[in-house]
């Protein structure tokens, strides 16, 4: 007789688990890997790269802080102590992040 093996659950997709949101919560996703994907408008993410967006700040403001936040991230790990850097744009998303992490 052949036994049957037991279905591993997946996780995060039993019904009594806890989520760190709730139903009507804002929320923005950061692209940790590669900035692809970012400006599509529905996108399938884990909630391990999503934050709540706080009530002070704007869909728009949000959206714009992740993308050009994750993108000098990006970057930023390129740079290497010791390195001189020049910042192309340092008044536009990225190069202000860039200028703060330096």
């Amino acid at each position: 007789t052949k036994k049957k093996k037991k279905k591993k659950k997946k996780k995060g997709t039993g019904t009594n688990e806890r989520c760190k949101f709730k139903i009507g919560d804002r929320v923005a996703a950061r692209f940790v890997n590669k900035p692809m994907g970012m400006l599509a408008e529905y996108a399938l993410v884990s909630t391990e790269v999503c934050d709540v967006v706080p009530e002070c700040l704007s869909a728009e403001g949000a959206a714009a802080l992740v993308s050009s936040g994750t993108v000098a991230l990006i970057l930023g790990d390129r740079i290497r102590e010791g390195d001189r850097v020049l910042i192309f744009g340092a008044g536009g998303g990225v190069g202000s992040h860039l200028c703060q992490m330096a």
